[in-house]
């Protein structure tokens, strides 16, 4: 079991970004529910936490500016004194379509709100986190960013490995080129999925030794399978 680790959950107000909060909160940790500026709903989470016994507070930053997602990390020092854990979880921002309807828009919505505040994240975490830390990056079901997002986390992992940081990704589904209906219903309920959550939070735990993997959670059939690539 964990013990006092600073735990900063991106987007840990709702679906699998809770259920990480929640796990970990259970586990000992200190945990940030970093949120859109939507603190009535990050406030939930919290309140359930520290209800389990946990120990839990909510900050708010738009995670497609720099200087926003800076702030909340300086905050988060200032009252803990150190970081431990990131773990990146991605916003809905695309409904649930074949690749060939995503248009230019929904990927650039995607990729401001998704990939550029990962990579803030990790050049935060570069700067701020503490050593032998943890960061998870988890796609969202329905995010036609999975694996770009996925190859922009692994693809960092060299530069935390002197430190002892495992930098990691989750995506919920394998990609297919063309998802059946049944495939998309399962992503666009992906993040609320017990079975993605275990496997972010076990990454994000200190028994995992794992780093530069992209771990695949195939949920789209009700019976989860898991690969790593």
């Amino acid at each position: 079991m964990t013990e006092g680790r600073v735990v900063v959950v991106v987007n840990g107000y709702t679906g699998v970004g809770a259920a990480v909060a929640k796990t970990l909160g259970g586990q000992g940790d200190r945990v940030v529910i970093a949120h859109p500026h939507v603190p009535e709903a990050a406030a939930d989470v919290v309140n359930e936490i520290v209800g389990a016994g946990g120990s839990a507070l909510e900050l708010a930053a738009d995670f497609r500016d720099s200087d926003e997602f800076e702030e909340l990390v300086q905050e988060v020092l200032a009252t803990f004194g150190r970081w431990d854990v990131l773990v990146h979880t991605c916003a809905a921002t695309v409904v649930p379509k074949p690749f060939r309807e995503v248009s230019a828009d929904d990927f650039e919505r995607d990729f401001n709100t998704n990939a550029l505040g990962a990579y803030y994240g990790l050049q935060l975490a570069l700067a701020h986190l503490a050593d032998d830390g943890r960061i998870v990056a988890v796609s969202g079901g329905d995010s036609p960013l999975l694996p770009t997002l996925g190859r922009l986390v692994t693809s960092a992992a060299a530069d935390f490995a002197e430190r002892g940081i495992t930098v990691n990704a989750v995506e919920p589904i394998s990609a297919q080129a063309e998802p059946s209906a049944e495939v998309l219903a399962a992503a666009a309920d992906a993040g609320a999925s017990p079975e993605i959550a275990a496997v972010a939070a076990y990454l994000a735990g200190t028994g995992s030794a794992w780093t530069g993997q992209r771990v695949v959670v195939d949920d789209s059939a009700g019976k989860s399978t898991t690969a790593i690539e």
